[in-house]
């Protein structure tokens, strides 16, 4: 459970781990191979920041080590339209993550991914106008964020400062 102040009052937020998505990331730490090496270390005792607890699932300095896949997105999507987190960027989403969960590059898919999520927004014009989807997504790109895009649309006259 997390304690936040804000402004003067108090929010609870709390994250649960549901016992069958422990199972099925346990389940895919055994496939993936990244991570089977890791255990491998682990029972040589060539590794210390990764351990291996009772439950037999791999963590890496207390936080459970992620396989990739499709469990990755799952944990993403939960991240971003759980009922506590109201939509978060980026950086809230990884803040949130990265106190439970690990994985290399963790951060750059976080990223990744609301990009992704971003250039699926529909935009509503001032004015009640709509751009359609084949506008929005020629208009972002990777490296740009949404109030870039923002810009870019006031530049080709879309919608007025």
């Amino acid at each position: 459970m997390m304690i936040r102040r804000v402004s003067g009052s108090v929010q609870l937020m709390a994250f649960q781990i549901q016992l069958t998505l422990m199972e099925e990331i346990r389940e895919a730490q055994k496939e993936d191979l990244r991570l089977l090496k890791f255990t491998e270390q682990v029972e040589e005792g060539l590794r210390s920041d990764v351990r291996i607890y009772t439950d037999g699932a791999l963590y890496f300095r207390n936080r459970i080590c992620m396989p990739q896949g499709e469990i990755r997105q799952k944990i993403l999507t939960e991240a971003h339209s759980s009922a506590y987190s109201i939509h978060p960027g980026g950086t809230k989403i990884y803040q949130d993550l990265k106190q439970h969960f690990w994985w290399n590059v963790m951060k750059r898919e976080i990223a990744q991914y609301v990009v992704k999520l971003l250039a699926k927004m529909p935009i509503t014009l001032f004015g009640g106008g709509k751009i359609e989807d084949r506008e929005v997504n020629s208009l972002f790109d990777s490296k740009e964020s949404y109030n870039g895009s923002i810009i870019l649309l006031q530049e080709r006259g879309d919608i007025q400062a």
